[in-house]
């Protein structure tokens, strides 16, 4: 694993963001993450089981779409197993 980028470089990067289109910021507990998704994309339903917690917004085309995946670990696996064992 990398070591975490510095504050300043988040805060630097965050100033040049072109948030039109965006939808208000929005906390999502059970992803665990705060989010602006593109305006007038649909939410899919929230998936859940065991290995994690996942969710799509699909744009008004659906030929795009975004998504989130919160991974519950029990136990400390480096990221080329998680996908083998995807």
């Amino acid at each position: 694993m990398a070591a975490p980028a510095p504050k300043a470089l988040f805060s630097e990067y965050r100033d040049k963001i072109n948030e039109t289109g965006l939808a208000l910021s929005m906390a999502i507990d059970p992803l665990k993450v705060n989010l602006a998704s593109p305006s007038g994309w649909l939410a899919l339903p929230l998936q859940k089981n065991p290995l994690y917690t996942h969710q799509q917004w699909r744009s008004p085309s659906k030929r795009t779409g975004v998504g989130v995946t919160y991974v519950h670990m029990p136990l400390p696996l480096s990221t080329k197993t998680l996908v083998w064992l995807r």
